[in-house]
């Protein structure tokens, strides 16, 4: 099996050089009482399909204690089980 290599460029070798690696250690940048956290968090943002499925779930189990909405949606839902 032929092996195909690439000769090294010389300007890569050049950029890494320039790349300088800080190290934080973070238990110790967090429990600082003294300093003030240049990040914050994101707004909470509900997720879309836990929510639906607790309205269809919840909701519309609340909505079979009405004798009306259940005989009705007893029957569209029957009728659709038929077909």
């Amino acid at each position: 099996m032929d092996t195909i290599t690439e000769p090294i460029n010389e300007a890569d070798e050049e950029d890494c050089d320039d790349d300088v690696l800080e190290v934080v250690d973070v238990d110790s940048a967090l429990s600082d009482s003294d300093s003030q956290p240049d990040f914050n968090l994101p707004q909470h943002q509900r997720c879309v399909c836990h929510t639906m499925n607790l309205i269809a779930t919840t909701d519309a189990d609340k909505a079979e204690e009405n004798p009306h909405y259940k005989r009705i949606s007893r029957s569209a839902f029957g009728k659709c089980q038929g077909m």
